[in-house]
């Protein structure tokens, strides 16, 4: 006999990073080195965009006022999912250093200049999303509004 594969119903693995709870209920999981899920209705399902793992952690997760989920990763930048549709190939935004003020890493270590650390992301109540970035990173913090992160100072972020 072979090998049968029997799937669990289960997170991605135990290694959880960050948890948010969704306006609509769903549970949201990042982990650190195996991308991220939800849970609705009993059953969990994988989001097969947010490439993370060894290397690439995932750090944290948030809702917004609107609904929408905010994901952050410590090399693939933040990820907004749209929860109604959160495995539609349109159901999801990226942002990085091509379409964000969001900062990359200048390190050799980096090997690219696409590894952009996002080390926490948080959501308030006027709508804005704010990224976390360290300062070996290119320091301070990022708000997103309108449909895209801008730098600011921080006393423009308190």
């Amino acid at each position: 006999g072979g090998w049968i594969d029997l799937p669990f119903n289960s997170p991605l693995d135990n290694a959880t990073a960050d948890i948010a709870v969704g306006l609509d209920g769903k549970v949201w999981c990042i982990h650190r080195n195996s991308g991220a899920d939800f849970l609705v209705n009993g059953q969990w399902h994988a989001l097969p965009y947010i490439q993370i793992g060894t290397g690439n952690p995932g750090t944290s997760v948030a809702v917004a006022a609107n609904g929408d989920v905010w994901i952050g990763s410590f090399g693939s930048g933040a990820f907004r999912i749209n929860p109604r549709v959160p495995l539609a190939d349109t159901g999801w935004t990226q942002f990085g250093p091509d379409n964000s003020s969001l900062m990359f890493c200048f390190e050799v270590a980096c090997r690219t200049s696409k590894y952009t650390v996002v080390r926490d992301i948080a959501a308030d109540r006027a709508g804005r999303t704010i990224a976390n970035i360290p300062a070996a990173f290119g320091g301070g913090r990022s708000h997103r509004t309108a449909g895209r992160f801008r730098r600011g100072t921080r006393a423009q972020n308190r």
